[in-house]
């Protein structure tokens, strides 16, 4: 080991050179401090230094702080070379950066066994050093590996969206195409074909779903949702779906929550229906005989918040204690062998596991073979603001006994909860969205723009647009998406995101550019795309579009997001267009309108004083063509502000009457008068004329019936009036 040694006194030099030469070490030598500085600032500065005290120049102790202060990679090892033994003396050597000391005079032996202290120091700073090298080459080789395998997981991403994509094209094509051959006339064989088609389109579509699921799962990229949304709904409308399964089966379904579990919460509705699909489809699945019973209850609640427990129990085949472990792990499955006889990936359990601790909760069960299985989650959901509406029961069973019978102990179990409740007879059930609630819940006619550029999904979205009872156009790209609405007021727009010439997100920044020339920037836009992985939904977010549905698009899903977009206001959902040559007053080919008159609104209002009514609808008739006239007067005179005025005065006349078509046709005159488009408020004029002389004719069936046993709505349900 080279070793520097700083000593002024030569006999001391020669007899520490002799010394550790014997010992095999390399020796460099000097008689001063400013030399000794000199040698341990070169690259190849010895490892190891023993430096007198007291020597010209600079003495030791400089010496030390000076090499101390050096920046180095691995720090010399330093011996003060002294006759000062004090304590004082001794920490003032280490204070300057020493590590050891030799008192003099000196013993060979000593500093023998000093100096392989510091050779030993310094071999395990070499070793520590050496390892310190192979952990930054192993770190930076981990992150490169880290970097290739992101981009690795970024390409395997990329192909599932673009091959989600290529699938679910076309299976939207096959699964909805197959869907409205169903629902026309087919004989026996025809309708069996059909339907092993769609049963087969739809068990592709849940397979590639659960690999999608699990590949944003691996990626740690499956985020929850935070809508608003009625529990007992969406027990309502995942039992639907389930109980015609069991039913084919011949298995009882009894699906119910507690009565103390609140209805109205916030979460990701759709991710707590996949898991409760997951566990009662498994329990369909292996159930041969008996019954399904999915209950939910409430573990625990705050002011803001409330956990909940999901138990679904079969009588099927059970599961072996020792493979209950193996249950959420991904690709597993109790006995291999179920695969086979049953089906499934293995991945539907593994992702209600993820779903469930993604909701605050956890997953379990408890079975024993051949005795059934009951599989259990938690889910922590934040209440909604507003308030349980309780609903008492009708009087009519007020006090009264109630027999119930049923040869099944949980269905007697869940109805006598209810009973006791005071729920079952009062609280209406939830049912699916379907074209008749569509109809009822808007009060007005609506129309819907579609921008689809596969003329096979046009097909297959406008069949499903003409059940629901929706007028609906089709344009093939976000060009002329743009350029219809210019023209026509359209309700909502259904966007595909993929298109030619401008896809849909450039459409939506279009119409949203209050530079543009479409009637209604605000105008609710739904995404519809085959592309299901996450920052999809973030992207047309981020466009401007209001909500997303994925392909393929499945008739419950449209309506569920009709429902929630939809203008629910009379005023602002209306727009009916002129009635065809030929097609006026004919109820098969027209679509439904706004109602001309809500005559049961009208007389809700009015406490249904009938008098009072038949007044009001009098004086309504005389002035509105009055109103109409001063319209006139402002378009001549080119005065759109008094125009806007005017329109808004007989809309609000209309609404309170309950002449809403008229009111939604008046709208649509104040909105052009707002934006100062005279010509479009002429061009809507004729029809708001035609729309009054309908509700005219409407009323005056009224006012000519002497005595009419009218009552509002809440008479329908049973309450007295």
């Amino acid at each position: 080991m080279k070793i520097l040694i700083a000593e002024d006194d030569m006999t001391s030099r020669t007899v520490l050179t002799g010394v550790l030469k014997k010992y095999g070490h390399e020796i460099v030598a000097t008689e001063d401090g400013a030399k000794a500085w000199q040698v341990m600032q070169q690259p190849d500065a010895p490892k190891l230094a023993i430096l007198d005290w007291m020597m010209p120049e600079l003495d030791g102790l400089e010496v030390c702080r000076r090499v101390r202060a050096l920046e180095t990679a691995q720090p010399p090892y330093l011996i003060m070379l002294t006759a000062k033994v004090a304590k004082e003396d001794i920490i003032a050597g280490l204070e300057a950066g020493a590590d050891d000391y030799l008192a003099k005079p000196f013993d060979p032996r000593e500093l023998k066994a000093r100096v392989d202290v510091g050779r030993r120091i310094i071999e395990m700073h070499e070793k520590l050093a050496e390892a310190n090298r192979h952990l930054i080459e192993a770190t930076a080789r981990a992150q490169d590996m880290a970097a290739q395998a992101e981009m690795a997981n970024r390409a395997k991403s990329d192909f599932l969206a673009n091959m989600s994509h290529e699938i679910r094209t076309p299976m939207n094509g096959v699964i909805g195409m197959i869907g409205l051959l169903l629902d026309t006339r087919l004989d026996e064989d025809q309708w069996r074909y059909a339907e092993i088609v769609r049963t087969s389109g739809e068990s592709l579509l849940a397979l590639l779903n659960d690999i999608l699921d699990f590949s944003k799962v691996e990626s740690g990229k499956l985020a929850l949702e935070m809508l608003d949304f009625d529990l007992r709904a969406l027990l309502d409308d995942f039992a639907t779906m389930l109980v015609q399964q069991a039913q084919e089966k011949g298995l009882e379904f009894i699906c119910a929550a507690a009565a103390d579990v609140p209805s109205y919460l916030r979460g990701d509705p759709g991710r707590l229906r996949q898991v409760l699909t997951n566990l009662a489809g498994n329990a369909v699945k292996f159930t041969q005989k008996g019954e399904i019973v999915v209950r939910a209850s409430l573990v625990s609640e705050t002011a803001n918040e409330a956990l909940l427990r999901f138990l679904v129990k079969d009588t099927g085949i059970g599961i072996p204690a020792d493979k209950q472990g193996i249950l959420f792990q991904k690709f597993t499955q109790a006995d291999p062998s179920t695969t086979r006889k049953y089906g499934g990936t293995g991945l539907g359990l593994a992702i209600s596991k993820q779903l469930a601790e993604l909701m605050g909760g956890e997953i379990g069960v408890v079975s024993a073979e051949g005795l059934g299985s009951e599989f259990w989650f938690t889910a922590r959901l934040a209440k909604q603001a507003r308030q349980e509406r309780a609903i008492p029961p009708p009087a009519e069973i007020r006090g009264a006994g109630v027999l119930m019978a049923d040869d099944n102990t949980p269905n007697r179990e869940v109805l006598r909860a209810q009973f006791l409740a005071g729920t079952a007879a009062a609280a209406p059930v939830p049912s699916l969205v379907t074209r008749h609630t569509i109809r009822e819940m808007r009060q007005g006619t609506v129309r819907v723009l579609l921008a689809e550029d596969n003329i096979t999904n046009q097909q297959v979205a406008l069949g499903i647009l003409k059940k629901l009872g929706l007028r609906a156009e089709a344009v093939a790209n976000g060009a002329e998406a743009v350029k219809a609405l210019e023209t026509i007021p359209y309700d909502l727009v259904l966007m595909d995101v993929q298109m030619p010439e401008m896809d849909g997100l450039e459409a939506t920044r279009e119409i949203r550019n209050p530079q543009s020339a479409v009637l209604n920037h605000q105008i609710p836009i739904i995404a519809m795309t085959a592309h299901a992985m996450q920052g999809d939904r973030e992207k047309c977010l981020q466009a401007g579009m209001n909500d997303y549905i994925a392909k393929p698009v499945s008739p419950q899903a449209l309506a569920d997001v009709l429902d929630k977009w939809l203008p629910k206001e009379p005023e602002v959902t209306a727009r009916p267009a002129a009635a065809r040559p030929g097609e006026a007053g004919s109820p098969s080919t027209q679509e439904p309108e706004a109602p001309i008159f809500d005559q049961a609104g009208l007389m809700a209002r009015l406490m249904d004083d009938e008098d009072l009514a038949r007044k009001v609808v009098g004086g309504f008739l005389g002035d509105v063509p009055r109103q109409i006239e001063i319209l006139k007067n402002c378009l001549e005179a080119g005065d759109a502000a008094r125009a806007e005025r005017q329109a808004h005065s007989i809309k609000g006349a209309s609404a309170n009457v309950g002449g809403q078509a008229l009111g939604a046709m008046a709208f649509e005159l104040e909105k052009a008068g707002k934006t100062g488009n005279l010509e479009a408020v002429r061009a809507r004029l004729p029809e708001l004329e035609r729309q009054f002389a309908r509700l005219k004719e409407a009323m005056s069936e009224f006012l000519n019936v002497p005595n009419q046993p009218l009552r509002h709505e809440s008479a329908k349900k049973g309450y007295d009036v």
